[in-house]
């Protein structure tokens, strides 16, 4: 009876994770870091001359990633199979969410032996407001999350176990440490996490079949890079970043990052919520002087493998954005859901499926205002570093409302996309339409979309009319004008 009642609840928490994946993915306007990767993947998809996957790193072109080139590959193959749209440019990263709840829970159960602990951290991860809105992002980060995930699913099973099947286990873990490396130049320090693991698991084997697990990773890991990425590439992308503001990276700002209050305080908030916070924060002296488990260690070492986000604080140096926390969500989910747990058992009057329904049933009451307002974008987040920033929210698609009224015209058009504060999907424009910067007279062009004011008035000198006018909430507001023709 018990283990369906489990069983029942581990469904709904999926089913939860499907919808929050999934449901309005299309109702926000692309951003800027979206538009490059998904540009990258329009690219190799159309055959671009100038795309070389492998050298993707070496050989930027514009516009250009400054990672490797996994995720892209895996988006144009969407694209290929399910054709080209919001929704399917975030497929990808919402299907990852999906998974990365399954292996919270599968992983909550191997480490805790509890399938309610496994449950209510499954419970968590999906209802972090952070996880689900930048889970349905087109970046890279919600699929390096799950690969670190999987891997940490393989490396406990590694230390747990001296048979045959730790060579198994070696092998998955070695695949995690190359597609890790394939997805962002920050996979890099998951290797510092695999380490740990491995020095851990040293004294539990004899040296010669250590040195075949060792082997095993390696050799495994090596390859799968290898047949990703182009080692002098990669090599040349560490050594030449083309954003000038990696000059900012120092001490300085690794002291103001960690130091500054008036980010983490709404960002706990908004995106990790009161509940995760305030567990934490009461059981930061327990966690720290407390008897350290295989459990706790393991965890910790797993966070470890997001230590540049303390090297590179996003929101001083602006490198990155807040979606770069993904990957550490799935350890603090664990840690969360055994705080949380271990609260409920403290009734002590009520049994174990009484506890659970009773522990998820406040929690998703308690989480529900964050994670509908900031998590499903309702809401801008109150966040310092986005003040002067793009901040969409559910509804924002000015942008695609002027792409819908191009693709409206049948007739071969010329249009002139003059944009400074925004940035136009033009791989979503029909066959029919040409886009180019300002090359000719205005009279040539059939279109203009722009958000330039000085531009509006010579287009509307020049006998345009607006046709558009779209705004979003934080940006600029953005016409199409097209050509009224005099016969």
């Amino acid at each position: 009876m018990q283990r369906s009642v489990y069983f029942v609840l581990g469904c709904l928490v999926i089913i939860l994770s499907v919808f929050l994946a999934f449901w309005g993915l299309d109702q926000v306007d692309l951003e800027a870091s979206e538009n490059i990767y998904v540009a990258d993947a329009i690219g190799y998809l159309r055959r671009d001359p100038y795309m070389a996957p492998r050298q993707h790193l070496g050989k930027p072109h514009a516009p250009a990633s400054p990672h490797p080139f996994l995720v892209q590959f895996l988006t144009a193959e969407i694209f290929k199979y399910f054709g080209l749209s919001l929704f399917t440019a975030r497929l990808l990263q919402s299907g990852s969410l999906v998974m990365s709840a399954l292996v919270v829970m599968f992983l909550a159960r191997r480490i805790f032996k509890t399938a309610s602990v496994a449950i209510v951290s499954g419970l968590v991860y999906t209802t972090f407001p952070l996880v689900v809105r930048y889970s349905r992002m087109a970046v890279l980060d919600p699929i390096l999350a799950l690969v670190q995930g999987l891997g940490a699913v393989w490396l406990w099973e590694l230390i747990q176990s001296t048979g045959k099947m730790v060579y198994l286990y070696a092998f998955f873990v070695g695949m995690s440490v190359g597609l890790s490396l394939s997805i962002k130049l920050t996979g890099i320090f998951y290797v510092l996490f695999v380490a740990i693991g491995l020095f851990w698991y040293k004294f539990k084997l004899r040296p010669q079949n250590f040195f075949r697990v060792f082997l095993i990773i390696i050799l495994t890991g090596v390859l799968v890079f290898y047949l990703f990425n182009d080692p002098a590439s990669y090599i040349f992308a560490w050594t030449h970043f083309s954003d000038p503001r990696h000059k900012s990276i120092s001490l300085i700002s690794m002291i103001k990052g960690l130091v500054a209050v008036d980010y983490w305080l709404p960002f706990a908030v908004t995106l990790i919520g009161i509940v995760p916070v305030l567990l934490l924060l009461s059981s930061l002296p327990n966690l720290v002087h407390g008897r350290k488990s295989a459990s706790i260690i393991f965890i910790a070492a797993w966070m470890m493998a997001s230590i540049y986000l303390v090297i590179n604080p996003a929101h001083i140096t602006g490198l990155s954005s807040e979606w770069a926390y993904l990957p550490i969500m799935l350890p603090l989910a664990l840690i969360v859901g055994k705080l949380l747990w271990t609260f409920g058992r403290r009734l002590r009057f009520l049994r174990y499926n009484q506890i659970i329904f009773l522990l998820m049933g406040i929690y998703l009451l308690l989480a529900t205002p964050t994670l509908v307002f900031f998590g499903l974008r309702y809401a801008s987040l109150p966040l310092p570093n986005l003040a002067h920033g793009r901040n969409a929210v559910m509804g924002d698609l000015s942008v695609m409302r002027i792409i819908k009224t191009l693709n409206q015209d049948s007739q071969p058009s010329l249009v002139l996309v003059k944009l400074k504060g925004i940035e136009l999907p033009l791989w979503l424009l029909n066959n029919n339409i040409i886009t180019e910067p300002f090359y000719h007279e205005l009279s040539a062009y059939d279109y203009v979309v722009t958000d330039d004011m000085k531009l509006i008035t010579q287009t509307k000198a020049n006998n345009f009319i607006t046709k558009v006018a779209a705004k979003n909430q934080t940006e600029p507001e953005v016409f199409l004008l097209y050509q009224r023709k005099i016969d």
